[in-house]
């Protein structure tokens, strides 16, 4: 299984070499189980300054895949605002 710090750095790839969103889905494993470290994830990424949301989708990758986490930057005024 690969590990949170996997996954982090992963994501962080993505938001890299992306044009300012990405779009996770599905987010539970082929198991059908949630991903468990979500929270800490979103954690992670609202202190690296990437607005996460999560929200549901009209369709199924597999049965209860049906929510998606979309990650962008936040703009500079709302990073000054947080702190």
């Amino acid at each position: 299984m690969l590990d949170l710090d996997f996954h982090k750095a992963c994501l962080m790839e993505l938001m890299r070499v992306s044009s300012g969103e990405v779009r996770i889905f599905p987010l539970s494993g082929l198991d059908l189980r949630p991903y468990r470290r979500l929270e800490e994830m979103l954690s992670f990424l609202d202190s690296k300054d990437i607005e996460a949301d999560i929200a549901g989708v009209p369709f199924e990758f597999q049965r209860g895949a049906n929510r998606m986490m979309t990650m962008k930057r936040r703009a500079a005024h709302q990073r000054r605002a947080r702190r």
